[in-house]
């Protein structure tokens, strides 16, 4: 285990999870739990539901803090940030790991006929992997808000009418909010899991801008204008690290 200050990166079987310190905590009292399974036996059957219990709360409970966004009430936060959900997500994969690993251990004292009770875990497994799917939903959400604000009134603007070599100012703040998540998830996500998401964003700019460049009726300085806009999203999304064949599918913009 290491300690960013804000985090700490716990390695599991070669993948590394950026978890907060409240998931430590809890990786902790599991432990605890099952460390009373295998020295009372007797109380199995009781330890799995406590388990069960509690592993439903922590979701629970992390989806009203961060997705509910609760701690900004009880952290005095000005805002949920992709920070914020990067770490909650980090911490649901932990526990998606753990918890079929639990599952395992415990059926080592579970007779024939109980193991049905185990299942339980089973459906808290998916619990997690669910509210991690809902995080990054969530995080497609503020990338698609913040190029909606950029592309909402674009067939008013008056910059079509001239032709610039410079990137319309819309598109370079469209551009910063795939830039800005890429900076954050680049230091906290594993690289196979970066690339899932960014392959959902990059799908995400290119449905969004089709939509809004397709509405657009330009001149010819316009068109200059917008083909030069659009390299401009393939060229510096392309250089985003470690998802460079993804960005590939930016194409589609041209």
């Amino acid at each position: 285990t290491t300690s960013s200050g804000v985090y700490f990166v716990l390695v599991i079987e070669g993948e590394e999870y950026c978890v907060v310190n409240s998931a430590l905590m809890f990786l902790k009292m599991l432990s605890e739990y099952l460390q009373c399974v295998y020295e009372i036996p007797s109380l199995s059957y009781d330890m799995l539901n406590r388990i069960t219990e509690i592993l439903k709360l922590w979701t629970s409970r992390a989806c009203q803090l961060v997705l509910g966004a609760g701690a900004m009430a009880m952290a005095n936060l000005k805002s949920i940030t992709a920070t914020n959900l990067a770490l909650s997500s980090r911490c649901l994969k932990l526990f998606a790991k753990i918890i079929p690993q639990i599952k395992e251990n415990l059926s080592e004292l579970f007779p024939a006929e109980k193991q049905p009770l185990l299942n339980n875990l089973d459906r808290v497994t998916h619990d997690y992997v669910q509210h991690y799917q809902e995080i990054i939903e969530k995080l497609k959400f503020i990338v698609k808000q913040r190029i909606d604000a950029c592309c909402r009134n674009l067939g008013e603007s008056e910059i079509w009418g001239t032709y610039d070599e410079k990137p319309s100012p819309y598109i370079v703040k469209a551009t910063g909010a795939a830039v800005s998540l890429h900076k954050v998830l680049f230091r906290l996500y594993p690289e196979t899991e970066l690339q899932n998401v960014f392959n959902e964003i990059f799908a995400l700019y290119n449905s969004t801008l089709v939509e809004y460049f397709s509405s657009l009726r330009l001149n010819k300085n316009g068109k200059k204008r917008l083909y030069n806009d659009i390299n401009y999203v393939i060229d510096n999304l392309s250089k985003l690290k470690g998802t460079s064949e993804q960005a590939a599918s930016l194409s589609v913009l041209k």
